[in-house]
């Protein structure tokens, strides 16, 4: 009776282990993105909630590959989705803030939190990325689309926005002046104002 007890108690044990391992695995998948293994857009917006609060600086990065439907259209949605995920690791190895948030926040879009930082730091960290994007073959020497680049829009709270929803906002009207003015580029808002790097 006492050995019965014993296995009741490893039964019991072993099952929630078991449970905690799904409920681990299930957190990750409510968090990430799939293809990517980024962060998804409810994580994003969840973090950007925390750290754009009254008394914090955070940096907001923005992002849209240029030319990426042609891409698709060119070779296929196939390459185009091993494409984001090799965008994925390049986005993140090119961060020097170890605790940025990077985000797939849909589609080709991408959004980088960068807490404590301000529009210089923003600026260095979002030349990285745009060369690392610039630099890389995503065509593997094949022909026939134009160049995947990256328009990138910044922002800063609390400098250019009130609240992570201005924040979105701001960054996101930066990466569209970009892109209508000439893609592979980088926007910032200074003093009310978008300017290019």
């Amino acid at each position: 009776s006492e050995l019965a007890a014993i296995r009741l108690v490893a039964d019991y044990a072993a099952l929630a282990l078991e449970n905690a391992g799904i409920l681990q695995e299930k957190e990750k998948e409510a968090t990430t993105d799939g293809l990517t293994g980024l962060y998804n857009y409810r994580y994003f917006l969840r973090r950007l909630e925390e750290l754009a609060v009254p008394g914090k600086r955070v940096c907001l990065l923005w992002m849209d590959l240029d030319f990426f439907k042609e891409f698709n259209d060119t070779f296929g949605h196939l390459k185009g989705s091993e494409v984001l995920k090799q965008l994925a690791g390049i986005i993140t190895s090119s961060l020097s803030n170890r605790s940025a948030v990077v985000a797939r926040y849909g589609g080709d879009e991408f959004a980088v939190i960068l807490p404590g930082f301000g529009m210089e730091e923003g600026l260095g960290e979002a030349g990285r990325v745009r060369q690392a994007i610039q630099r890389t073959d995503f065509t593997a020497g094949r022909h026939g689309s134009k160049k995947i680049s990256a328009s990138i829009g910044l922002a800063v709270h609390p400098d250019d926005a009130r609240g992570p929803k201005d924040l979105i906002e701001r960054a996101d009207q930066a990466m569209y002046w970009a892109k209508e003015h000439g893609k592979d580029r980088i926007a910032f808002w200074h003093r009310d104002n978008i300017e290019m790097e």
